[in-house]
């Protein structure tokens, strides 16, 4: 018989990330969450971002996502431990959600894919799409789901 490789979801959990109201950038300005620990050494992160524009946001703007990785000490762009004000400089480019229309409090949402997230791991956000984000902080959801492979 022969064995199979299951995917094993271990941890569902929320990013402590402050997205509202966070001003436009076209500098790399933007916000980073808390890190976390891959306490169960995770070989994946499935990651899933809803973010709101605000009023009368420039049409054909975008939000970026940012990987921060962290061996324990130190962290992509400097990056703190916490929930912070955070420039993207080299950090990994995850994704670009895209804002085609000039539309007010629309929700974009991404899912995104990182393998081998190392010993501790967290997101930036970035975006240029004219005035801040929505206000309020529910419109804004940063959730993932940790995956490891299992023989079985």
């Amino acid at each position: 018989m022969a064995n199979a490789i299951l995917a094993e979801h271990t941890i569902v959990g929320a990013l402590t990330i402050t997205l509202s109201s966070l001003a436009s950038s076209t500098s790399g300005v933007g916000r980073q969450s808390t890190i976390v620990a891959n306490t169960d050494t995770a070989q994946m992160i499935h990651l899933y971002v809803a973010v709101t524009v605000g009023a009368t946001p420039t049409a054909n703007t975008n939000i970026f996502v940012y990987l921060i990785k962290s061996d324990g000490t130190l962290r992509s762009d400097s990056a703190g431990a916490t929930d912070a004000a955070w420039t993207a400089v080299n950090a990994r480019l995850l994704g670009v959600i895209r804002n085609p229309v000039v539309t007010d409090n629309i929700q974009y949402q991404g899912e995104y894919l990182i393998r081998n997230p190392g010993p501790e791991w967290a997101i930036g956000i970035v975006h240029d799409t004219g005035p801040n984000l929505h206000a309020t902080a529910g419109n804004h959801v940063i959730r993932y789901t940790t995956e490891n492979q299992e023989v079985q």
